[in-house]
């Protein structure tokens, strides 16, 4: 499976069962995409297959302290959660809110994390070789497959983030293919915000 992040974005994360990505953009913009079943989308011209659609819809969580338990996992109840399609994320240039399907301008000075999570089903695991994640980031992210974490920005140490240019950031997902199951997945993903 093949996953490149599209636009300007500042974080983001793939799940690692290819049916998911959140990325924020510039200027605190987050994008998020829903992937379709592996074996329903054609394969690339290299063989790959793009799992993660633009403007998928997600549920996601603003918020200035962690979910519940267990929000990273596929059984958890995020019913309460909002909805939207991705990209996520607010900015005040044209250039970065173009990739921007849910604007979150209360972000800025109203809270500092921001969740989401896509469901997406695998037909069957065993047809997955690999797997990988184009992150475009300038804060932190961290995601998890179906309550493992899978990958995470190098800017995060402990409890700190510290701040960076926008850069993307590949995550090689292929070690944790085990973690596919047949029928329904979930990636999740922690997207940090740095505040000076």
């Amino acid at each position: 499976l093949k996953l490149d992040g599209r636009g300007a974005l500042h974080a983001a994360a793939f799940s690692a069962h290819g049916k998911r990505l959140a990325a924020a953009g510039a200027g605190k913009t987050v994008n998020v995409w829903d992937v379709s079943p592996i074996t329903a989308p054609p394969p690339a011209s290299d063989g790959a297959v793009e799992v993660v659609k633009p403007g998928a819809r997600w549920r996601y969580l603003k918020g200035t302290a962690e979910p519940p338990a267990g929000w990273q996992k596929a059984d958890f109840d995020d019913a309460k959660w909002e909805e939207g399609p991705s990209g996520f994320g607010y900015s005040s240039t044209p250039e970065e809110l173009a990739t921007v399907a849910t604007k979150l301008e209360d972000m800025q000075g109203a809270y500092t994390k921001f969740f989401i999570r896509h469901a997406f089903n695998i037909d069957d695991p065993k047809r997955v070789e690999k797997l990988s994640l184009r992150v475009i980031i300038d804060d932190a992210f961290i995601a998890y497959l179906n309550g493992e974490e899978v990958g995470r920005s190098d800017n995060i140490q402990g409890d700190t983030i510290t701040s960076m240019e926008a850069r993307p950031v590949d995550v090689d997902l292929g070690p944790h293919l085990a973690q596919l199951g047949a029928g329904r997945n979930l990636l999740a993903i922690d997207g940090g915000h740095h505040s000076p």
